[in-house]
Protein backbone atom coordinates (compact mmCIF):
# COMPACT_ATOMS: atom_id res chain seq x y z
CA UNK A 1 0.00 0.00 0.00
CA UNK A 2 2.87 2.37 0.64
CA UNK A 3 5.36 1.51 -2.06
CA UNK A 4 3.16 1.13 -5.15
CA UNK A 5 2.20 4.83 -5.18
CA UNK A 6 5.93 5.59 -5.26
CA UNK A 7 6.14 3.79 -8.61
CA UNK A 8 3.17 5.82 -9.84
CA UNK A 9 4.81 9.06 -8.71
CA UNK A 10 8.06 7.99 -10.38
CA UNK A 11 6.37 7.25 -13.69
CA UNK A 12 4.58 10.59 -13.33
CA UNK A 13 7.93 12.32 -13.10
CA UNK A 14 9.18 10.45 -16.16
CA UNK A 15 6.07 11.04 -18.29
CA UNK A 16 5.45 14.70 -17.31
CA UNK A 17 9.05 15.84 -17.18
CA UNK A 18 8.62 19.36 -18.53
CA UNK A 19 5.64 20.13 -16.30
CA UNK A 20 7.43 18.77 -13.24
CA UNK A 21 10.58 20.76 -14.11
CA UNK A 22 8.63 23.97 -13.46
CA UNK A 23 8.57 23.28 -9.71
CA UNK A 24 12.27 22.51 -9.36
CA UNK A 25 13.81 25.25 -7.19
CA UNK A 26 15.59 27.97 -9.17
CA UNK A 27 18.89 27.37 -7.39
CA UNK A 28 19.17 23.89 -8.96
CA UNK A 29 20.57 23.88 -12.49
CA UNK A 30 19.12 21.65 -15.23
CA UNK A 31 15.62 21.11 -13.79
CA UNK A 32 14.68 18.45 -16.35
CA UNK A 33 17.64 16.35 -15.26
CA UNK A 34 16.53 16.59 -11.61
CA UNK A 35 13.02 15.48 -12.53
CA UNK A 36 14.38 12.50 -14.49
CA UNK A 37 16.76 11.52 -11.67
CA UNK A 38 14.10 11.71 -8.99
CA UNK A 39 11.62 9.83 -11.17
CA UNK A 40 14.13 7.05 -11.69
CA UNK A 41 14.90 7.09 -7.97
CA UNK A 42 11.24 6.58 -7.13
CA UNK A 43 10.86 3.73 -9.62
CA UNK A 44 14.12 2.03 -8.62
CA UNK A 45 13.30 2.30 -4.91
CA UNK A 46 9.96 0.63 -5.60
CA UNK A 47 11.60 -2.22 -7.49
CA UNK A 48 14.30 -2.65 -4.86
CA UNK A 49 11.83 -2.81 -1.98
CA UNK A 50 9.43 -5.14 -3.81
CA UNK A 51 12.14 -7.64 -4.80
CA UNK A 52 14.03 -7.27 -1.52
CA UNK A 53 17.46 -6.36 -2.83
CA UNK A 54 19.01 -3.45 -0.90
CA UNK A 55 15.48 -2.78 0.34
CA UNK A 56 16.50 -1.19 3.62
CA UNK A 57 18.93 1.20 1.96
CA UNK A 58 16.38 2.01 -0.76
CA UNK A 59 13.70 2.82 1.82
CA UNK A 60 16.15 5.03 3.72
CA UNK A 61 17.17 6.90 0.57
CA UNK A 62 13.51 7.21 -0.45
CA UNK A 63 12.74 8.75 2.93
CA UNK A 64 15.57 11.27 2.58
CA UNK A 65 14.48 12.16 -0.97
CA UNK A 66 10.86 12.70 0.11
CA UNK A 67 12.01 14.83 3.03
CA UNK A 68 14.12 16.93 0.66
CA UNK A 69 11.07 17.35 -1.62
CA UNK A 70 9.07 18.56 1.37
CA UNK A 71 11.67 21.02 2.64
CA UNK A 72 13.15 22.32 -0.63
CA UNK A 73 10.07 22.49 -2.85
CA UNK A 74 6.85 22.58 -0.87
CA UNK A 75 7.70 24.29 2.42
CA UNK A 76 8.99 27.57 0.94
CA UNK A 77 5.82 28.05 -1.13
CA UNK A 78 3.66 26.93 1.78
CA UNK A 79 5.24 29.52 4.06
CA UNK A 80 4.43 32.15 1.43
CA UNK A 81 0.72 31.38 1.90
CA UNK A 82 0.13 28.73 -0.78
CA UNK A 83 -2.12 26.31 1.11
CA UNK A 84 -1.87 23.62 -1.59
CA UNK A 85 1.91 23.61 -1.24
CA UNK A 86 1.61 23.44 2.53
CA UNK A 87 -0.57 20.36 2.05
CA UNK A 88 2.11 18.92 -0.26
CA UNK A 89 4.73 19.65 2.39
CA UNK A 90 2.88 17.65 5.02
CA UNK A 91 2.10 14.88 2.54
CA UNK A 92 5.78 14.47 1.59
CA UNK A 93 6.82 14.84 5.22
CA UNK A 94 4.47 12.01 6.23
CA UNK A 95 5.57 9.83 3.31
CA UNK A 96 9.21 10.38 4.29
CA UNK A 97 8.39 9.26 7.82
CA UNK A 98 6.64 6.20 6.42
CA UNK A 99 9.63 5.28 4.28
CA UNK A 100 12.01 5.67 7.21
CA UNK A 101 9.71 3.63 9.45
CA UNK A 102 9.51 0.88 6.85
CA UNK A 103 13.29 0.91 6.48
CA UNK A 104 13.65 0.17 10.18
CA UNK A 105 11.65 -3.02 9.68
CA UNK A 106 13.48 -4.32 6.63
CA UNK A 107 16.40 -6.67 6.84
CA UNK A 108 19.75 -5.82 5.37
CA UNK A 109 19.90 -7.66 2.07
CA UNK A 110 22.35 -8.52 -0.69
Amino acid sequence: MFILPMAYFGFGHLSNTNEMAEIVPDFLPMPVLWVLLTGMGLVLATISIVIGIKARLSAQLLGVMLLLFAVMIHLPAGLQGDHAELFEFFENFALAGGALYISSHLKNSH
